[in-house]
């Protein structure tokens, strides 16, 4: 499928990027399902790099622990 990036600072101030998961659990229609996402924030804006290697630009609109919902 892809992998996430996270394109967010993180708690302590810091900010980390290329962070990459490798954990999508699921797609359907718009929607990208992630798990095991270290501190996943409502809003956040992430990157999605495809197969093919192109990326798109997505938001988290849902977060229940380590798993987050992108659009």
């Amino acid at each position: 499928m892809g992998v996430a990036q996270n394109a967010d600072g993180l708690d302590d101030g810091t900010l980390e990027i290329g962070m990459e998961y490798r954990t999508v659990s699921g797609v359907a229609g718009p929607l990208v399902i992630l798990e095991k996402v270290k501190g996943p924030k409502y809003q956040e804006i992430v990157n999605i790099r495809l197969g093919d290697g192109t990326t798109r630009r997505g938001q988290v609109l849902e977060v229940d622990g380590e798993k987050a919902v992108v659009q």
